[in-house]
């Protein structure tokens, strides 16, 4: 059921398992999301069905990185952090930047 009032939504990680089932659940809510996610563990296919939503966008980003200006540049009510590694494993094929 939609909520009485719409508001603007960032989900970092939002490609990833949860991050997408929380974007599936903030578009049925009646929010519009914006989701970043570098896809290094998410996935476009777990946000399949959001990006035929015209309310919601993706932008594939690493939050390490200053975020794009036309996302810094909105505001948003809401912002979920969900960006993340996955799991041990993942995090050392990474190459340190230290």
């Amino acid at each position: 059921m939609p909520s009485k009032a719409s508001l603007s939504i960032l989900v970092a990680g939002g490609a990833g398992f949860l991050g997408s089932h929380l974007c599936d659940r903030l578009l049925e809510d009646g929010h519009d999301v914006v989701c970043l996610d570098n896809l290094q563990t998410g996935d476009l296919t777990n946000i399949a069905g959001a990006l035929a939503s015209p309310r919601f966008r993706f932008a594939r980003h690493d939050i390490v990185e200053p975020v794009p200006p036309e996302i810094a540049e909105q505001r948003f009510d809401r912002i979920y952090n969900l960006a993340c590694a996955a799991s041990p494993r993942s995090t050392r094929s990474i190459p340190s930047t230290r």
